[in-house]
């Protein structure tokens, strides 16, 4: 993404990309622009039969999505830039890898990923103290490059002022996505834990009592979780959820 704030795209990079726009339909692809760039295409998905009944109407996702991109920059929140849009597609800068392949890798230093989940923390309560919600922020839904994070496939954010209970039900959905993504790491919470210190610093007043209260609501699940994980041993989600339950159970100790 670094380089991306202001720029202008060129001619031969408009054509590039409309070169594949008009190669074929894909709802989202990676364009190497001519010098280097890097941009995603997202376009509507385009879904028939059962899918769309199951899925509901792709534009709505797609609309509300470009909504949330110019919501967060009006708001000066770290959302994708968005560099071109049409009736059914959006230009996006890259932003790097997401948090769940740069955990996967193995490699990276801890200093980085220390820094990038204290940019978690922050800004998911900047988003919540500007009245919003991301909707389903999972590892992957965070991009980090260069220092800068970027919060992406925003579908389910809305953008319109969002209740404390809706906006505490992001932190949920992450800790859950931190345990299904890290390879069954039940013990190593260093990290989330980092994030949510830093989330629970600068969070609205009142959000922290609302996770608080989804904790209380979710947590009595846990043995039904450890039953269905005795038939569904291998269940990454499922063992994810038990560990996520554990974990929040613990939420009410003190900072």
């Amino acid at each position: 993404m670094a380089g991306f704030d202001g720029y202008v795209l060129t001619s031969d990079e408009n054509d590039a990309i409309a070169a594949r726009l008009r190669a074929g339909h894909q709802r989202v692809q990676r364009v190497d622009l001519p010098g280097g760039r890097v941009v995603w295409i997202k376009q509507v998905e385009r879904l028939h039969g059962l899918l769309r009944w199951q899925k509901g109407d792709p534009a709505k996702g797609f609309l509300a999505e470009r909504a949330a991109i110019r919501a967060l920059d009006a708001a000066g929140l770290p959302g994708p830039v968005l560099l071109d849009e049409g009736p059914e597609h959006m230009v996006l800068a890259d932003a790097g890898p997401n948090l769940e392949h740069l955990l996967a890798q193995g490699a990276w230093p801890h200093e980085a990923a220390q820094r990038a989940f204290v940019a978690v923390g922050a800004a998911l309560a900047a988003v919540h103290r500007a009245g919003y919600a991301h909707g389903r922020p999972a590892l992957r839904d965070f991009c980090w490059a260069e220092g800068r994070l970027t919060m992406i496939d925003l579908e389910r954010f809305k953008a319109r002022r969002r209740r404390l209970r809706t906006q505490a039900l992001d932190v949920v959905i992450f800790v859950h996505s931190w345990f299904a993504r890290r390879n069954g790491k039940e013990g190593q919470t260093d990290l989330l834990d980092l994030a949510l210190r830093l989330y629970r610093a600068s969070a609205p007043l009142g959000a922290w009592q609302a996770i608080e209260s989804w904790a209380r609501l979710l947590v009595p699940l846990a043995p039904l979780a450890r039953l269905v994980l005795r038939f569904r041993p291998h269940s990454r989600e499922v063992r994810a959820l038990v560990w996520s339950l554990d974990y929040l159970a613990r939420l009410d100790d003190p900072a």
